[in-house]
């Protein structure tokens, strides 16, 4: 875990700063005016201020803007304290020197004392001088910091999104509080796991503070410092080192060699090192950091955990076990006692200490652990986001379920593990689904929730069309109004889900149980999940490959686990195992070929692919025999064909389709979740809406582009509606438009059709993936630029996965987004579109895996329709008959079809046999659901 601060804390250990000449008389005059103000001496007070402004205008060189600005400031809140009673002078000069006593508690690490400090603050403020007042503002911010730091981060984020937007108001955008306030949010977000957005929040405030305060200001040292976390867990390591190597200097004028900020930045350093693979250097580093925070903060402070953890990680990694587990040990104990038993550290803590102890094949002390950390992490996840789907990132980077699904695994408790792997999947999707299906929200509740996120996309349209413009003045103060306007739709968006969490929250039923999951399979099916720990905790048992787990689900109740075998000595896992891996899914994520489904690609040769199909079926053996022949001779013994697997483990990214195309497989994020959409009604709509052929295509938002063409989609489309009985919405060409999709949304047209049917190109967000987008038509009378500069609503071309998921009401049976990597995502289950349909009411989707060839998708997903509707197959062997049939086609077959889908003869390429045969043109696209 990455070494983190907060401007709150930097000032609760920051020593005094020199000043010459001016700046100690105004140091002086600075001192005394505080001491005017905690006993109520007002009119003394703003006999001295005067005189402070006075003297700060006369500086030579002129003091920074913010500091004179905050001089006249501080005068004009003085003179309106000093018109106040004198019981309410005195009530106010009391609740300042609860800042010293908040300060003490802070820098001393007892930060649930300091959270009763600020609030009891806050509280008083608020009620004498109202929430908009500067003294009020700033115990915001303060109440904002310290419950970040006690690892309330839910009320946190929705104090903080409101801190920055008055600070705003009251201070200005680049004051450095203001600044403050944002790169806390943006930490916040790294300690919830949002890391990449949390980096480019981090590189906002840089920026900013860098031009307008200097790269010597404490604000620009620790975003800077965080920026540089945010990169390191981003593998940006090269970057990260040359911003942290220039930082330091920085950092020892700024405070001198033992100060926080060199202290921080020499131990990011360390982490960079450790990172990589210098672990020596790290360990002598690591060492000075934890002697240096225990001089200066004591060895229980929090922030002296951190540097104990970052130590034991590199001993453990060294494999120097006995000391690693001892100093992990004694990290989780202290922060159990400074921070509580439920802190998001203290969970961090307790796990690195259970997996050295599993390193160190001391696996029922590790199991022990861990069931503690268990009982203790649903609290701990209900504290860091009032958003379910949110909760998914922390899940992934601090869940103990999946270890302690090992632990039990390796003694034999199938069952047991089972339970504790399937807590860990897909924990906040199945909630949010839950959620918005099983109790939805109250209608006053929804128009609220589509007021606030519609005006906040429409806010974000704006800033992206704004930021595509020629530079200006004028530009730059449409951008930070705009910017100050998301800021406050923010808020009020996070406010909601506040209030909404206190009527829903822990009302979820949690993971359905084993048996439950069970029921729900049917005969012949059983369900598949993966489990792989990495090679940081198996590598001293000589596992340099990692150690890998299959589970398996009978209908008949019965749970199973296998410890796969890798090729090494005894069946340990090797490099090369891990390398074979590695290999396959580069393959599958080739891109090739004329015309794709997604953007900026680049065009290869078919042969290309077809000459390497004979080596990637060799890579996909080897890697069959270790993750999937050990389950298949079971799942044969107990009479199973198909498979409802969980995307997991090793095999997240591989379709088990490469592997064995014997097998009929769906997916599904996880256990409880099909379970749940079993005990949904059937669809009862019918119809078919089939969008295609878009044409303008926007290469980002508001900016049209010649994308590649998709001449398949309209003969896709048109293929696909002649096999519906029922009655259909094409919308090709200049129809397929946003504002369309957008009007059958908002009259719930949408909920009326049993298959919904997109085939055009997509555009993945990895950094937020609910921005995905399908990119569609630009509708006529839309222009971007004369619509924002008037203030009207427009549509950018992009259907998000967030517009899908506030705005869309489904009922459908099959949703199938015929187009790139629209089942890619982040997270433990954030699917992006796959997420926001599930959550829509969507029951089955076929969604694709990497960038899909524009010809071989629409020969495929003909065939599926087909299947599911002429020859009235199952999703799932629908699907898997389409794959088999469109891998055998031959060159005339493909030069029939391409004809009868285009009105063109277009030959095929003649070297090969059957062009379509490489699981990169039929294994992309795969079903989830049920």
């Amino acid at each position: 875990m990455a070494t983190l601060l907060t401007l709150g804390f930097i000032a609760t250990l920051t020593g005094t700063t020199r000043y010459p000449d001016v700046d100690e008389q105004l140091s002086v005059m600075h001192k005394r005016i505080s001491e005017l103000e905690s006993t109520a001496q007002y009119a003394a007070a703003v006999e001295l201020a005067e005189r402070f402004v006075e003297l700060n205008a006369q500086r030579d060189p002129p003091s920074k803007w913010w500091k004179t600005s905050d001089a006249k400031r501080r005068l004009t809140l003085l003179r309106g304290f000093a018109k106040l009673s004198r019981d309410v002078q005195v009530e106010i000069a009391e609740s300042g020197k609860l800042t010293a006593q908040w300060r003490q508690a802070s820098r001393d690490g007892e930060y649930h004392r300091a959270v009763e400090l600020a609030r009891e603050q806050y509280s008083i403020r608020n009620r004498l001088l109202g929430d908009r007042h500067g003294h009020t503002v700033v115990s915001l911010h303060i109440l904002a910091n310290s419950l970040q730091r006690a690892g309330q981060l839910a009320e946190s984020e929705l104090l903080g999104r409101r801190a920055v937007v008055l600070q705003g108001e009251v201070r200005g955008r680049s004051h450095p509080g203001t600044l403050a306030s944002r790169q806390n949010l943006a930490l916040l977000r790294h300690d919830r796991g949002e890391t990449e957005v949390a980096a480019r929040e981090f590189a906002e405030v840089v920026v900013e503070s860098r031009e307008g305060l200097g790269p010597a200001h404490p604000v620009t040292l620790v975003s800077t410092n965080n920026y540089c976390l945010a990169l390191l867990d981003l593998d940006a390591l090269d970057d990260a080192a040359t911003l942290l190597e220039n930082l330091l200097p920085l950092c020892i004028e700024q405070g001198g060699e033992e100060s926080i900020y060199t202290l921080t930045t020499r131990d990011n350093l360390g982490l960079v090192r450790h990172a990589r693979g210098q672990l020596a250097e790290a360990e002598t580093m690591f060492r000075h950091n934890v002697e240096s925070s225990v001089a200066l903060h004591g060895a229980n402070h929090p922030y002296t955990v951190t540097k104990m953890e970052h130590l034991a990680r590199c001993l453990r990694d060294r494999a120097q076990l006995d000391s690693a587990e001892s100093l992990a040990n004694d990290a989780h104990r202290r922060a159990t006692a400074s921070l509580g038993a439920d802190h998001p550290q203290t969970i961090r803590t307790g796990r690195l200490h259970a997996e050295i102890l599993y390193a160190s094949g001391n696996h029922r002390a590790a199991e022990k652990q861990l069931r503690v950390l268990a009982k203790r992490f649903d609290t701990a996840r209900r504290v860091v986001t009032h958003r379910d789907l949110e909760r998914s990132h922390f899940d992934a980077l601090n869940s103990p379920h999946p270890l302690l699904a090992a632990c039990l695994a390796r003694r034999g408790d199938a069952m047991g593990a089972w339970v504790h792997l399937e807590a860990s999947f897909a924990r906040g999707l199945r909630d949010e689904v839950e959620r918005r299906q099983a109790r939805p929200l109250l209608p006053a509740e929804r128009v609220e929730m589509l007021k606030v996120m519609s005006e906040l996309d429409r806010v974000e349209k704006r800033l992206r069309q704004l930021r595509s413009t020629p530079e200006s003045e004028s530009r730059s103060e449409a951008i930070a109004t705009t910017q100050a306007d998301r800021q406050t739709l923010l808020a009020r968006a996070v406010a909601l889900d506040a209030q909404l969490a206190s009527r829903y929250d822990g009302a979820h039923a949690g993971s359905a149980s084993i048996a439950q999951i069970a029921a729900t399979l049917s005969k012949g099916t059983a369900l598949v999940a993966w489990l792989s720990l990495p090679a940081a905790i198996t590598a001293s048992g000589g596992s340099s490959g990692g150690e890998h787990w299959a589970f398996i689900l009978l209908p008949d109740g019965s749970a199973h686990t296998i410890a796969l075998a890798g090729s090494g000595p005894s069946g340990r896992w090797t490099e090369e195992d891990a390398q074979a891996l590695d290999d396959l899914r580069t393959s599958l994520r080739r891109t090739d070929g004329t015309s794709v489904r997604g953007v900026g690609l680049t065009r290869k040769p078919r042969s290309d692919l077809s000459s390497t199909l004979a080596s990637f079926n060799l890579t996909a053996r080897t890697v069959s025999n270790h993750f999937l022949v050990p389950v298949t001779k079971l799942l044969a013994a107990a009479g199973i064909e198909t498979i409802v697997a969980v995307p997991s483990g090793a095999l997240a990214t591989i379709p088990i389709e490469c592997l064995d195309d014997e097998l009929t497989v769906s997916y599904v994020p996880s256990g409880s979740l099909y379970a749940w959409l079993a005990g949904r009604k059937p669809a009862t709509t019918k119809g078919l809406l089939a969008v295609g052929d878009p044409v303008a295509l926007p290469i980002s938002p508001g900016q049209r582009s010649s994308l590649g063409a998709l001449p398949f989609s309209r003969g896709e489309i048109q293929a696909i509606a002649t096999l519906n009985k029922d009655s259909s919405t094409i919308l090709v060409g200049e129809r397929a438009t946003e504002p369309e999709i957008a009007r059958l949304a908002r009259t719930g047209m949408l909920a009326r059709y049993r298959y919904i049917h997109f085939a055009t190109h997509a555009v993945v967000d990895e950094v937020e993936p609910l921005r995905s987008a399908l990119l569609l038509s630009a509708a006529p009378d839309n222009d971007p630029i004369s619509r924002v500069a008037a203030g009207q609503e427009y549509f950018d071309e992009w259907l998000t996965a967030r517009e899908i998921r506030q705005s869309w009401k489904l009922n459908a049976e099959l949703v199938t987004l015929s187009a790139c990597q629209t089942g890619v995502g982040s997270g433990a289950g954030l699917l992006s579109f796959s997420e926001a349909l599930l959550t829509a009411g969507a029951r089955r989707l076929v969604v694709s895996q990497w960038r899909v060839d524009d010809r071989a998708t629409a020969f495929l997903m003909h065939r599926f329709y087909d299947n599911l509707t002429t020859r009235s197959l199952e999703a799932p062997e629908a699907l898997r008959e389409a794959r088999r049939w469109l891998r055998t086609l031959t060159n005339t077959e493909v030069a029939e079809r391409t004809a009868e889908f285009t009105g063109q003869a277009v030959g095929p390429v003649p070297a090969d046999k059957h062009p379509f045969s490489h699981p990169y043109y039929w294994a992309g696209f795969v079903l989830i659901g049920r």
